[in-house]
């Protein structure tokens, strides 16, 4: 199993996207099938109705996928969410830290 397809599926289905992402990386609609089938059987998804959704298993398992990420074209790009701050008031100027500015 190609655990970027794993990562992608989990992604996609995680924000409720379309399959589109997974078939520009030339995956056939059974391979697709197959994978959400397998996706399904080990727990990371959950098949409600005509829904899937990300179980905790799922969850767990995406960041443990994410953390070995592959910058390639194609790829998934997610934010890097250590970088992020909390909202500020429209007048407040955030400046950081001279060791974690890469700019200076």
């Amino acid at each position: 199993m190609d655990y970027s397809h794993l990562t992608l599926l989990l992604q996609l289905v995680k924000i409720g996207s379309d399959i589109d992402p997974l078939l520009s990386r030339g995956l056939t609609y059974s391979q697709i099938a197959e994978l959400t089938n397998i996706a399904i059987k080990d727990g990371f998804l959950c098949k409600t109705g005509h829904d899937l959704t990300i179980t905790t298993i799922g969850e767990q398992r995406l960041k443990k996928l994410e953390n070995g990420k592959i910058s390639a074209s194609g790829n998934w790009i997610a934010p890097e969410v250590k970088s992020r701050i909390e909202k500020k008031d429209i007048y407040h100027i955030y400046l950081p830290k001279a060791e974690n500015a890469e700019f200076i």
